[in-house]
């Protein structure tokens, strides 16, 4: 959906929304009608009480982070010698913008991963500010058996694709989000 719909939308739910608060503030509060000729309440024998109005509805988010999660799921298939490995693993995961070299933009670790005939599942949990659009890499280092010893680091690093970099969307849900309850 295109940012003009959105607009339109928005824009047309805001109309109903005037218009049905102003037809609601033109009823009496014993639901009768105001008298024919826009009669004015202060000439009528009977006291008029207030209208109350709606408290208008604010939503906050106090920590987005908590609302829409950061982490992707990554599936492996972890081989020694061309062998599947099984047992207990330990891996650290960095995210990079270049295939070679380069500094980590982010970093997560998973001790004691279960790896069965060489497959394994996990969350990495990175901030999703990192993918704004950037081509990234995922570098993979590894120790098995898990605990004690030198990491493997994994080559080459694997190309990210298009579900983790859905999540730097949030950002820009969250940013319209806070404009639309600011106006």
């Amino acid at each position: 959906m295109n940012c003009r719909i959105v607009l339109v939308l928005i824009g047309m739910l805001a109309l109903v929304a005037l218009l049905s608060y102003s037809l609601g503030t033109s009823v009496a509060q014993d639901g009768e009608p105001p008298p024919a000729g826009g009669g004015n309440p202060s000439e009528s024998d009977e006291p008029t009480q207030p209208v109350d109005e709606p408290e208008p509805v604010v939503y906050e988010v106090e920590n987005p982070e908590a609302v829409i999660p950061s982490s992707f799921s990554y599936q492996g298939q972890l081989k020694k010698s061309g062998t599947p490995v099984s047992g207990s693993c330990d891996f650290i995961w960095d995210i990079f913008d270049v295939v070679g070299g380069g500094a980590s933009l982010a970093t997560d670790s998973d001790a004691a991963v279960a790896v069965s005939n060489g497959l394994f599942t996990v969350q990495i949990d990175v901030p999703g500010s990192v993918f704004d659009g950037r081509r990234l890499f995922l570098e993979i280092q590894v120790r098995c058996p898990s605990g004690p010893g030198i990491y493997t680091t994994l080559t080459p690093r694997e190309p990210l694709y298009a579900a983790p970099f859905a999540l730097g969307l949030r950002l820009l849900i969250l940013d319209l989000m806070c404009a639309i309850t600011a106006s």
